[in-house]
């Protein structure tokens, strides 16, 4: 009975393994070609397996693409709540940081949530996932913020905060004069700037 159960969780760790690798090079085919442009062909090229074993694992393109985002936001997530979870101060300086960093170095998963904005052919269903992550960090930030003012309204300013670091991302990401290592360094000095000021309205409405 043991061998069964350890020759089940060896295939199925061996699917996941298959999945991951799929959507790590997914990723990179939608960041490098608009997302119309893509079809489930090219990405088994290009991960070496037939169309029909991509099937298996993801039953159409949108889906595909929504599986990319969902996982680009668990390994956000669990950096963020690492990063809170580690730290005795208000490490809202931090937390905007690690934020930029992340999606500055993961490229093509900045992109994919770039194209999701613009993108209204995703099915509701989809953007349910979809948004199940992002409330999932917006919470977290929630909960950053209400442990230092529990009377601020920590949602209206959690949802801020995070369309101010995506304008950082989207704003600052492109720059011909610049070096990769010079747009990220500007990047982190905004961020801390908004990070600041948020920090500040927060400790300063502390009853």
């Amino acid at each position: 009975m043991t061998e069964l159960k350890n020759f089940a969780d060896l295939k199925k760790q061996e699917r996941e393994n298959r999945k991951s690798f799929i959507l790590d090079v997914a990723a990179k085919v939608f960041a490098e070609r608009p997302f119309n442009q893509v079809t489930m062909r090219n990405i088994a090229k290009e991960t070496g397996v037939t169309p029909t074993a991509i099937y298996r694992y993801f039953p159409d393109k949108h889906t595909l693409f929504a599986e990319i985002y969902i996982k680009a936001a668990k390994e956000v997530i669990k950096e963020i709540y690492g990063t809170i979870e580690n730290s005795n101060d208000f490490c809202i300086e931090e937390v905007a940081v690690n934020y930029i960093s992340h999606f500055h170095s993961a490229d093509q998963h900045l992109k994919i949530i770039m194209q999701f904005m613009l993108d209204d052919s995703i099915s509701n269903d989809l953007w349910e996932n979809i948004n199940l992550m992002n409330r999932l960090f917006s919470e977290q930030i929630e909960i950053l913020f209400k442990k230092y003012n529990s009377s601020i309204e920590s949602k209206i300013l959690a949802q801020s905060f995070i369309a101010s670091l995506n304008g950082i991302l989207l704003s600052a990401k492109n720059h011909p004069k610049k070096s990769d290592e010079e747009i990220l360094e500007h990047m982190k000095r905004l961020t801390i700037l908004i990070a600041q000021l948020f920090k500040d309205k927060i400790l300063m409405g502390r009853k």
